[in-house]
């Protein structure tokens, strides 16, 4: 049973990284969601920084300005190749990169001892690969094109010294090539260890609250991640 355990944990950690290939390459998908960064900060001066991979590689930061007021910084990236047609049974490789930046900020306070609730709100900007429809250009691979982000992100949650696990509800306004699309996100992020160092994995949707009719790009309809996570100053 050990052995089948191990093998399924493998054949899914396998897995993903191929859905998310045939994803990118069978569309033109160009919004990827960020993991939710859910700090559940508790106290003044306490610090947060995260690593995770999954849907690419996240970046998370956050610090307590106060015992109420909270500050945060994320990073995405992501890097995939591909074969582009170019007609004639004739293809070329490309690579194809995504790069952003958010801040924000937000409210956080104890309910109950042991939980939490906290909302942030910010905004972000990077880069994305230009391959939109019905654009007059011929996309080589080598073209990108901005992109900006707004979000609010409401959360409540559970911490102690040796989990975290909290619930959150992102919503997003996503602008590429002058179009923008309003995204509900909810997700689940857990953390686990003692103290200072932890374990942590979230996994996420994504779904659009607009017509997409006329729109020139796609989205990735799921966001995961797993990674470490270091949390200094937190008062237990």
């Amino acid at each position: 049973m050990k052995r089948r355990n191990n093998y399924l944990y493998f054949r899914n950690l396998i897995t993903l990284p191929v859905i998310i290939v045939l994803l990118l390459t069978s569309c033109k998908i160009l919004y990827i969601p960020t993991t939710h960064n859910s700090p559940m900060l508790s106290n003044k001066n306490e610090f947060q920084v995260s690593a995770l991979v999954g849907t690419g590689v996240n970046l998370q930061s956050a610090y307590a300005v106060t015992d109420h007021v909270g500050l945060m910084l994320n990073g995405f990236f992501l890097s995939s190749n591909k074969e582009m047609d170019l007609g004639s049974d004739s293809t070329k490789k490309i690579n194809e990169l995504w790069l952003n930046f958010e801040a924000g900020a937000g409210y956080f306070t104890k309910v109950l001892d042991v939980f939490t609730f906290e909302i942030y709100a910010g905004g972000g900007t990077g880069r994305v690969p230009a391959d939109f429809r019905n654009m007059n250009y011929t996309y080589d691979g080598t073209q990108t094109a901005p992109m900006s982000k707004l979000f609010i992100q409401p959360a409540i949650g559970f911490r102690s010294k040796f989990i975290d696990v909290s619930g959150v509800s992102r919503f997003s306004a996503i602008t590429m090539n002058n179009q923008m699309l309003y995204f509900f996100e909810p997700g689940i992020v857990a953390k686990l260890g003692y103290k200072n160092f932890r374990v942590m994995g979230n996994m996420g949707i994504s779904t659009h609250l607009n017509n997409l009719e006329n729109v020139t790009w796609d989205y990735m309809p799921f966001n995961v991640g797993i990674g470490l996570q270091y949390n200094i100053g937190r008062k237990y």
